[in-house]
């Protein structure tokens, strides 16, 4: 399911600020600069393992996102890098399971506790719907392997589900998490 779409917004200095006491990478890395993966997840204060972390503790959220050849999501940009539509996680492998490609893209797992898909569903809605302010997102994208790329502070705008890859993903059938974002003009040149 598509869970992101990031639009730019300005300014967004105010959701680039770490938290800590020093000065961080993010006050000299623009858009575009290249960053090592120890780095990087050390500017974030966390192990980054999966393509969508949604912030916590007052820290942005961080999506991890690859447009290489091979890559198993649909991510894509749009206006000149201003937008970026990222493609929600999939339900995890289990052996002996149907192909998750295959499967609803969950918002909800076991006890009913949001998945990051349906953490970033919320506050996109929350923010079309409520007008509460944007949820700020860091995006990096994945060069190879341990290099990526910053690609700049966006603003979460919206959320929704679409077909992809020939498949409907929903809640009762399979529809794919769509996520827009949009960047900042101190933002993005994907």
């Amino acid at each position: 399911m598509r869970v992101a779409a990031f639009r730019t917004a300005h300014p967004l200095r105010s959701c680039c600020v770490s938290h800590g006491a020093s000065p961080t990478i993010l006050s000299v890395v623009v858009p575009g600069d290249v960053i090592a993966y120890l780095e990087m997840c050390r500017e974030e204060g966390v192990n980054l393992q999966r393509g969508m972390n949604f912030g916590s503790s007052g820290r942005p959220s961080v999506v991890l996102m690859s447009r290489r050849p091979g890559a198993p999501y649909d991510d894509r940009v749009e206006d000149d890098g201003r937008v970026l539509i990222y493609e929600g996680h999939d339900r995890p492998q289990i052996r002996g399971g149907a192909d998750p490609k295959t499967l609803d893209q969950p918002e909800r797992g076991p006890g009913s506790t949001l998945t990051q898909n349906g953490l970033f569903l919320q506050a996109a809605s929350q923010h079309r719907e409520l007008g509460t302010p944007a949820e700020c997102v860091r995006v990096y994208e994945k060069m190879r392997t341990g290099i990526w790329t910053f690609n700049g502070t966006f603003r979460l705008v919206d959320g929704w589900r679409e077909e992809s890859h020939g498949r409907w993903y929903s809640s009762s059938g399979s529809r794919s998490i769509q996520i827009r974002c949009r960047s900042s003009t101190l933002g993005s040149r994907v």
